[in-house]
């Protein structure tokens, strides 16, 4: 895709934002400053498939009105797309940090779309944590944001940190990943 074609993309996904935001009544509620974030982010994930905006809005939302010095927990951050709304959320209200907690190589229970899974981290050289390092420092969100490269259930039995304020579990989505998931972490 040419200048033009990525310039034309980004237009749209902004237009699209603000047409978003109107309509659920945000841009009346919302400071300036974090309509302006949400459609930054937007314009920057533009090419991102995985989720939808009205989601990805909805974490943004629910991390800015945490606590201070909140603790997030995010299970399954792929190339960090949640993780940075999150971020950009916590940065929006009162602080914290976001513990992003995934394998970074694609890994599912489910056996008809692991090859696909596994393909598509293959083109990323193996794993996916180098491009999600890139969009948390394009976003300046390295110091709201740690990586955590281990399988959830893993990660949880060693989990040392402050009481959890919100936990997103977006990892593998085959029932019974997601049951271990909510049962390690609960």
């Amino acid at each position: 895709m040419g200048i033009l074609g990525r310039w034309w993309k980004r237009n749209r996904a902004r237009q699209d934002g603000r047409a978003y935001l109107l309509a659920e009544g945000l841009a009346e509620t919302l400071p300036l400053a974090q309509q302006r974030e949400l459609l930054r982010l937007r314009t920057y994930f533009v090419g991102e498939k995985m989720g939808q905006w009205p989601e990805r809005v909805a974490l943004y939302l629910a991390a800015s009105r945490l606590p201070a010095d909140a603790c997030v927990v995010e299970i399954g951050s792929w190339v960090g797309v949640g993780t940075c709304y999150l971020a950009c959320g916590l940065r929006a209200g009162r602080g914290g940090r976001v513990y992003a907690v995934d394998t970074y190589r694609g890994s599912t229970l489910d056996a008809k779309s692991q090859a696909a899974w596994t393909a598509s981290v293959a083109k990323m050289g193996g794993s996916t944590l180098p491009l999600f390092r890139e969009h948390v420092a394009t976003l300046g969100l390295e110091d709201l944001v740690v990586p955590v490269e281990a399988e959830s259930v893993r990660a949880a039995a060693q989990w040392a940190g402050a009481g959890i304020d919100l936990l997103y579990l977006d990892g593998d989505h085959v029932y019974e990943a997601v049951q271990s998931d909510f049962e390690a972490w609960w």
